[in-house]
């Protein structure tokens, strides 16, 4: 009997450490531990469950579940209970569940017994938050102009190793990049490329680990986009390895606009250069040669001719004037509609319709087949021909060849046509004074048209300065006149203020437009707009000071002003008036940072620099101009 009782000692004693175990363990478990009968009534709970209901085990066991949970009918949670208890198998699923006033997410797996079912709680609100917030992240790279790259710069060709999901924006697929290795040099286009391999080898040798790049990238579709990468290297002392990770965004909208600005650069070039050949031609034949070695100047024009329309029923061309041509070869040109001509038939449809003529593969062209032999000797590839006309008689017309296909857009025939016009008055004005006058007029409609194509083209990128240069322009010339300028002081201060904020063309369109305030280094990026705006312009031959104006619209009485920090006299007289006007039209016009303040506020601004950043003459002429003579800005067209 005493080892029978020693045996169920014994055996209690097992039992009762058994059982200190599994309520040891069951309690140190993180995760909420809840067992349930048939019927839903709670038998056991751990601590982890406990505590997040702020309640005790007596408060809980032999209670319905529903009792204890707002969140009991909440599908995640009561179909994982269900699906155990109808399959007796386990099931799991994830959901949110709100938990002692909080919300969270939770996962839950329920594992069926005989007599009922045990339900393991996870937390996994903080696992589900970094989930969301990288599914935001990875929102963010998708919507985000800026395309992130790491790539292998110490090995060939550039293997990449990463490149953020945006990249498709380019049209090529992340996954196949890094599977792939792609090659990052074999984005960039073939034209850039040995440059882009040299810089970069360059920078790399000379130890400058960030650097900027502009080339242009290829598509698998083979559309080309220009970027500009700013690239950081990272060198690894372990194994050797050189990684660059790079930054790429897409600025095709700005070079595109930059493009048609540099062609407006060179109309405006091309119009005072042919001012200057009116002045100097004192022969018709002097005249066109010099137009055509302006227009050879500009563009991919290989050579340019003039052709004199003959008065003979044949309508007979011959060449008076060329710049670039094979004299012999025009010599052997004979356009009309005899037998022996050789039909130019652009050159003959120019002349008899009025309108310009392009041939755009000379070649290939079938109004070009009977000049193509002749015609490939000497390297042309298109071909324009441009009517001169005198009134309602053609004289004849300017033909322009180049080397390449489709080389005359219609930004490019505006431009061309616009030289051909005043080739034409300048013919016009040697042969008869009276048109001379009549050229000047028009070569000035022609620059000021030009100026403010200009402007526009600027102010395209930035919604919420649209019409201030032209604004600024309109102001700026009723105060002048007020000041007693001279006329012609107050044409070039007009055009000067058209175009005053061109340099803008290189602020990222972002930052133009950004809504909050700048950091220093935005704000130090846009003051860079005067010193960009001077660049552009000053290789321009103006007849006016127009350059300085736009360097110095932003300098100072004072010397507080930038880029330069002039003082007084040092800065153009044009420029100070323009910086009045400047903070006049901006404080009363909407900005992106805030609502327009009205022209009432920008006179009390100019009145409290008056004597300190502005001349008092210039501020007192204003505040005349805008409560005196009521002056009132002039809807913009286009705007």
């Amino acid at each position: 009997m005493n080892k029978n009782l020693t045996h169920s000692t014994q055996s209690d004693s097992s039992t009762k450490i058994s059982h200190q175990r599994y309520e040891h363990l069951l309690h140190s478990i993180r995760d909420g531990i809840v067992v349930l009968d048939n019927n839903l009534t709670i038998l056991i709970a751990n601590e982890a469950f406990l505590r997040r209901l702020h309640i005790g085990l007596t408060e809980v066991i032999n209670r319905p579940y529903k009792e204890l949970w707002s969140d009991y009918e909440s599908p995640p949670f009561l179909d994982t209970i269900q699906e155990a208890l109808k399959s007796g198998e386990r099931s799991s699923a994830s959901g949110p569940l709100t938990v002692d006033n909080q919300p969270g997410w939770f996962k839950f797996r329920a594992y069926p017994s005989p007599d009922g079912v045990t339900l393991l709680i996870t937390d996994i609100t903080e696992t589900r938050q970094r989930e969301l917030a990288l599914i935001e992240a990875s929102q963010i790279i998708e919507q985000s102009p800026v395309v992130l790259f790491r790539y292998d710069i110490g090995a060939a060709d550039w293997p990449i190793e990463y490149a953020s999901s945006n990249v498709q924006r380019f049209g090529y697929k992340t996954e196949e990049m890094v599977a792939e290795a792609v090659p990052f040099s074999s984005l960039i286009h073939p034209a850039d490329r040995q440059r882009i391999i040299d810089q970069t080898s360059e920078y790399i040798t000379n130890g400058n680990d960030s650097f900027q790049q502009e080339y242009r990238i290829v598509s698998p579709q083979e559309v080309i986009y220009w970027v500009n990468q700013h690239t950081a290297i990272v060198r690894n002392s372990e194994d050797g390895q050189t990684l660059a990770k790079s930054t790429v965004i897409d600025i095709s909208a700005r070079k595109s606009v930059e493009n048609r600005l540099e062609k407006t650069v060179q109309s405006m070039n091309a119009l005072i250069q042919c001012d200057a050949a009116l002045l100097r031609g004192e022969t018709e034949i002097e005249l066109c040669t010099d137009i055509c070695k302006i227009i050879t100047s500009i563009g991919d024009y290989e050579c340019a001719w003039v052709g004199y329309a003959g008065d003979d029923d044949l309508k007979t061309v011959r060449w008076v004037a060329e710049y670039g041509m094979n004299r012999a070869y025009l010599a052997n040109i004979k356009t009309g509609r005899g037998d022996s001509a050789q039909k130019l038939a652009w050159v003959e449809a120019a002349i008899d319709s009025g309108k310009p003529v392009v041939c755009k593969n000379v070649l290939h062209g079938p109004e070009c087949s009977r000049w193509s032999a002749g015609t490939a000797a000497q390297r042309f590839t298109s071909s324009i021909a441009i009517p001169l006309t005198n009134h309602d008689h053609c004289l004849g017309s300017l033909n322009i060849h180049s080397n390449q296909a489709d080389a005359f857009e219609p930004e490019d025939e505006a431009l061309l046509v616009g030289l051909a016009n005043n080739l034409s008055y300048g013919i016009n004005a040697l042969r008869t004074s009276a048109e001379k006058t009549d050229y000047s007029n028009r070569w000035l409609t022609s620059l000021g048209g030009a100026i403010r194509s200009m402007s526009l083209t600027v102010e395209m990128r930035d919604p919420y300065t649209s019409g201030h240069m032209q604004r600024t322009a309109q102001l700026s010339v009723v105060i002048a006149k007020e000041l007693g300028l001279s006329d012609e002081q107050i044409k070039g201060l007009e055009l000067a203020a058209t175009i005053h904020d061109i340099g803008k063309i290189h602020v990222p369109a972002e930052i133009l437009n950004r809504p909050g305030k700048l950091s220093d280094a935005e704000f130090t990026m846009i003051k860079t707009h005067s010193q960009v705006g001077y660049d552009i312009v000053k290789g321009i031959d103006f007849p006016w000071p127009i350059a300085d104006i736009v360097h110095q619209h932003h300098e100072r009485l004072d010397g507080t002003g930038y880029p330069l920090g002039l003082k007084g006299d040092e800065i153009c007289g044009e420029a100070q008036i323009l910086s009045v006007v400047d903070v006049l039209e901006a404080m009363s016009s909407h900005r992106p940072y805030r609502p327009a303040l009205g022209i009432e506020t920008g006179i009390e601004e100019i009145k409290r620099l008056r004597g300190k950043a502005f001349r008092p003459e210039i501020v007192d002429a204003s505040i005349k101009v805008i409560n005196g003579d009521g002056f009132r800005f002039e809807a913009i067209r286009g705007l």
